[in-house]
């Protein structure tokens, strides 16, 4: 921010607001609504303004989503900043995100794992049932399902 522009204005600062997001809205994409507060007159009186941001599939933690001229200002002082939504990611009940991979644990009874075949089924985040199945007659250790 802090520039010039709008027939020599200057520009007021970027605004940043974070917005908490799902990891099923990572994977499968989603519109979150945001009301954030946005001065735009001569009072600097602060009104409600609502904002539609698109949550991409695939988005990382702390990405950013900006809207271009959209910051506060006050008419004939100054030109408008950015407003730039900081997506955050928080952290899920069964699955962690590493790079594009989610990883879960799931647990088996011995038996399973050393007579084996096993399955296991795992509710996928987009409500999808994965079937994984172990190899039988063969110690598997943790991470090799």
């Amino acid at each position: 921010g802090g520039n010039m522009g709008g027939g020599g204005l200057p520009r007021t600062r970027d605004c940043a607001h974070p917005l908490q997001v799902t990891l099923e809205d990572i994977y499968n994409g989603a519109e979150k609504k945001l009301v954030v507060d946005k001065i735009d007159s001569p009072r600097q009186t602060r009104k409600e303004h609502s904002l539609t941001v698109h949550i991409d599939k695939g988005m990382q933690h702390e990405a950013q989503v900006k809207f271009r001229d959209d910051g506060d200002f006050i008419p004939g002082q100054c030109v408008p900043g950015d407003r730039i939504v900081v997506v955050r990611v928080s952290p899920h009940a069964r699955f962690e995100r590493h790079g594009d991979d989610l990883l879960t644990s799931a647990s088996l009874p011995l038996l399973h794992c050393l007579a084996g075949p096993a399955t296991i089924a795992v509710k996928h985040l987009d409500g999808r049932t994965i079937i994984g199945t172990t190899e039988g007659a063969r110690v598997l250790g943790p991470g090799h399902v």
